[in-house]
Order: structure tokens, then sequence, then C-alpha cells
């Protein structure tokens, strides 16, 4: 079921109030952004969806207590199209809002917009450096210390989760230093799709090209197979083990685990393969 309601919690009380705005409210959606400017005491809300329909509209609520309105607001520039699930967050003054990626229920995006609150002005912005993976629901967060808009994770198109982190900088006039930083090394993602008498296959998902090891071992961590050890390229890559040991001899049925090594993470799935 989507909504479009809105609820106040009093942190001191913590009592919830129904908040009855007056005015033309946003359609019933999902997987929005919401940012609170308390600049100007209200709320601003961009995109999300309804089930069939991707918006990318832009509301603000007034929070006046005893005067709450709803204001559908028209942005100029070079508006997102429509999506929901993606990134977002506002700088510290309320003066920017950042949107990164989401999807339009076909799509996958990883393309990052960056909309003036005080002229109500959408550009996209370029960054260089590694081009991220396209990706929803993910995560954004604004650092106010260090001016950077960080992203975190998210679903990529073809399946598999995504754990990498990643920043771009703006200077303190609201200036982008357009340049993704990565927070931290390749944060690859493994899962294990299928498991069958034959063969269990394998999801290896990487944010960046990196180097990686994948092993097999069984119950007791004795290492039946080294499975792969080569380069992947995002965003990775299927991979099938048809149970077969490191002496060409088929394993028994028991409890495996795959472990998937990089240079910086390792990660290992816990799967049973019952015959």
């Amino acid at each position: 079921m989507y909504l479009n309601d809105i609820w106040e919690l009093k942190l001191d009380s913590l009592v919830w109030r129904k908040v009855s705005a007056s005015g033309p409210r946003p359609r019933i959606r999902a997987d929005g952004g919401v940012i609170l400017n308390t600049n100007n005491n209200r709320m601003l809300i961009f995109g999300g969806k309804d089930g069939s329909t991707f918006y990318n509209d832009l509301w603000a609520l007034d929070l006046t207590p005893g005067n709450e309105q709803w204001t559908q607001l028209s942005p100029t520039g070079n508006i997102p199209s429509g999506r929901a699930g993606f990134a977002h967050a506002q700088d510290r003054n309320g003066t920017k809002l950042y949107v990164f990626a989401g999807w339009d229920g076909w799509d996958y995006f990883n393309d990052l917009y960056e909309l003036d609150v005080p002229t109500l002005t959408w550009s996209r912005l370029y960054p260089s450096g590694d081009l991220l993976l396209q990706r929803r629901n993910t995560c954004g967060a604004w650092d106010c210390f260090n001016t950077n808009f960080f992203v975190f994770g998210g679903e990529h198109g073809r399946g598999g989760y995504l754990g990498d982190a990643y920043y771009v900088h703006s200077d303190a006039g609201g200036t982008t230093r357009r340049n993704w930083e990565q927070m931290m090394g390749t944060a690859a993602s493994l899962y294990i799709a299928t498991v069958s008498s034959g063969q269990v296959r394998i999801r290896c998902v990487v944010p960046r090209t990196c180097h990686l090891k994948v092993r097999i071992p069984d119950a007791t961590g004795r290492v039946v197979r080294d499975f792969f050890s080569g380069t992947m390229t995002p965003p990775g890559n299927w991979l099938w083990w048809n149970r077969k040991d490191a002496n060409g001899l088929t394993v028994s049925s028991g409890t495996y685990h795959c472990r998937l090594e990089t240079e910086h993470t390792t990660v290992s799935r816990k799967f049973i393969i019952a015959d």
C-alpha cells in the first residue's frame, strides 16, 4: 500500500501526531527523497514511485505549527528523470540537494544531480574518477565537517548487492569538485544462487576491476578446491562449481563455504549440498 500522509513524533513526549496540511498534496508514493530544510522550516520531497509511475516532482511542506501547507515547486535546469530508490542528502546550510542513482522500473542509474535550493535550479554533475556502477536502494549522507556527499552500497541492476563507499567533495562556496573518491578497497559481494546435485552457481559482484580468489572450504575449514583466481571487471560474473575437489573427485553432501578474497576484503557464504 502506498501512502501520502504525514506524521510528526514529539521526541520529548514520544507522542505521534498526524499532520493535516492544506493545499494539493503529492500523490501516494514510496522510495522518494525527503529532507528537512530548517532554514525555511519546511520539508522537501523529491521523486519516488507509486507502483507504476516514477516521479521527478518536487514538493515543499511548510511546517509552521497550525499552518502546515503543501506547495508543488517548479524547478528549472537539467531536471533528473523520474526515479526511486536513490541516494540523497542536503548540505549543511540547506542550499544544495544532491541526488544520485536510483531506477525507473526498468533502467538503473549512476548519474549525479545537484539542486540549488534558493533558485530551484537543477544541474547534472559529471565527476571524474571511477565510474560507479548503476544501482538502486543506495544510501546517501552529508559530511558537515569536510563538505562531502557520501554514497554507500545499493542493489545493482544485473543482480547482487554492492558494498562500496564513495564520496564527492563540495567546496565551502558550493562548487563541487567533480571527482569520485573511494573510501575503502574493493568491496566485493558474493551470493550462492543455486545448489543442486550437479553444480553450485555462484554470483560475484565487484564495483571495480580487481584480482580475486574464490575458494571452497568444507565445514572444518579445509579447502577442498581453489576454484577461481584471476581478474574480474565490473559488475562481476557468474561462476559454476561442478562439486569436484582438487583431485577431481565429487565431494559428498554436507556443509560448505564459498570464500571470496580480494586485496582488501574477504567475504564468505555458507551453503549445503544435499544429495
